[in-house]
């Protein structure tokens, strides 16, 4: 995984609230072309309650979606979910979460270099792992 701070038009790899049927799928409008499930290995995710936090960590899988968004929108959508994630270009290490291509695994066994939102270890100290790696299934499963 590296981190970037550039605009490459790639899919992104979304793994919490941005998912469909998440409270912030919205933020997608009428932008999404495709969407595949896939998956990244030697990553976990926290659970921070109201949203999953990404880190690396090896030995763990995380299970989410690759969105491809129309060209013609992608500039727009990488601008808004920067600001979403709060990831600033210029000050990565000080940004919320950091924006890094990712090696995802779509099911047919390709793998697909996405955008993915990667947290920082220092927020997830004292958090539990979902250990399942998929935040709608756990969501669903504390939400009973």
């Amino acid at each position: 995984m590296s981190s970037e701070a550039t605009s490459e038009p790639l899919p992104f790899f979304v793994y919490g609230t941005l998912l469909p049927g998440q409270p912030n799928a919205f933020l997608w409008q009428d932008t999404i072309r495709a969407l595949e499930y896939a998956q990244i290995s030697d990553c976990c995710l926290y659970d921070l309650r109201q949203f999953p936090v990404m880190v690396n960590q090896k030995g763990y899988t995380v299970h989410g979606l690759l969105v491809w968004v129309a060209d013609e929108h992608f500039s727009h959508v990488l601008e808004d979910l920067d600001f979403f994630e709060g990831f600033h270009p210029g000050r990565p290490q000080k940004s919320n979460f950091r924006r890094v291509k990712v090696q995802a695994a779509a099911r047919d066994g390709r793998t697909v270099i996405a955008w993915a939102y990667m947290g920082h270890k220092r927020h997830v100290q004292g958090h539990p792992i979902i250990e399942s790696g998929d935040w709608a299934q756990h969501v669903a499963a504390r939400n009973g």
